[in-house]
C-alpha cells in the first residue's frame, strides 16, 4: 500500500477522533451550564419549614392542603450538581458565621463584570450565588467559568468585588513566571511589580500612591486574577476554590475596608 495513501489514513482517524472529543467535550461544557441553571430556577417556592412545594399564589396565601403538595428532596433532584452542594455548604458558612447576606445580582452588576478584562477571556460564567456585607459594599460569588471549546476546563472559583473605593482609573495585575517577566525585559517593556504581580495600567488615577497601597496588600495572595476599575476592587481565585480561599480573603477584606 502506498505509504501516503497510509498517512494520509492515520492524519483522518486522528481528525475523526479529536472532533469526537471537542464535540464531547462541548456537548458537556453545555449540558453542565445547562443543569446549573435549571438547578437554580425553579417554578415551585420551597416552604423553608416543610419543604413543600408551593405555587406563588399557595405561598402567599399560607394555605395549602399538606396531603396534596409535593416536597422537595434535593437528594433525588437531578439537576443538582456537587459542585451546586459544594457552594451551598460554603455559603451557609458565610451567612451562618461571617454574617454575609444573600443578594441578587441586577443587570447593571453583570453589565459590570461583562466590561472588566477579568470576565472577558471565559466562553461561559455563572454565578451560583451572590452574599454581601452592605455595611462593608462587599460581595462575594461562587462561580463558575469555562475555557469554552478547544481549552474544555472548568473551574469553580470564589469571587471579590470591593465597590465604592476613592480612586478613578483601570488596572489590572496579572502573575508573570520568570520567563515571561525576562521576554518583558528582552521587549523593554517596564511594568509596575507587585510581589509577582505585574501592573498594567488601562487608565491612570491622580491617586496612584495611594492605590498602590492597595495593590501591595491584595498582591500578598497568591494565584488571583487581580483587576481595579473606577472606585470598584475586583479579585477572584483562577484554580479551584478551598476553604483556605475564603479565610484569606476575609482577612485581607477587613485589611482594605476594616
Amino acid at each position: 500500500m502506498n505509504s501516503s495513501f497510509v498517512l494520509i489514513i492515520i492524519v483522518a482517524i486522528v481528525l475523526v477522533i479529536g472532533f469526537y472529543f471537542l464535540f464531547k467535550s462541548s456537548e458537556s461544557e453545555k449540558q453542565y451550564f445547562k443543569n446549573l441553571k435549571k438547578s437554580l430556577e425553579d417554578e415551585f417556592i420551597i416552604d423553608p419549614e416543610t419543604g413543600a412545594k408551593l405555587t406563588l399564589e399557595q405561598a402567599e396565601s399560607g394555605i395549602w392542603n399538606p396531603e396534596e403538595v409535593e416536597y422537595y428532596n434535593e437528594e433525588e433532584d437531578p439537576f443538582i450538581t456537587d459542585e451546586y452542594r459544594a457552594f451551598k455548604e460554603i455559603g451557609e458558612y458565610y451567612k451562618e458565621e461571617l454574617n454575609y447576606k444573600n443578594i441578587e445580582l441586577v443587570d447593571s452588576d453583570i453589565e459590570l463584570f461583562e466590561s472588566i478584562n477579568m470576565f472577558t477571556k471565559y466562553k461561559e460564567w455563572y454565578f451560583f450565588e451572590s452574599i454581601t456585607k452592605y455595611e462593608k459594599n462587599v460581595t462575594i460569588g461562587f462561580i463558575a467559568v469555562s475555557l469554552g471549546d478547544m481549552q474544555f476546563s472548568r473551574t469553580n472559583q470564589l469571587f471579590c468585588w470591593i465597590k465604592n473605593l476613592d480612586f478613578s482609573g483601570h488596572y489590572i495585575l496579572t502573575e508573570k513566571t520568570k520567563v515571561e517577566e525576562n521576554l518583558l525585559k528582552l521587549n523593554s517593556i517596564e511594568l509596575k511589580a507587585f510581589g509577582s504581580y505585574h501592573c498594567e495600567s488601562i487608565k491612570k488615577t491622580f491617586h496612584e500612591i495611594q492605590l498602590f497601597q492597595l495593590f501591595e496588600k491584595v498582591s500578598e495572595i497568591a494565584g488571583l486574577d487581580i483587576e481595579y476599575f473606577e472606585g470598584n476592587l475586583f479579585f477572584k481565585t483562577k484554580k479551584e476554590m478551598t476553604k483556605n480561599d475564603i479565610y484569606r480573603f476575609e482577612e485581607l477584606i477587613n485589611e482594605i475596608v476594616g
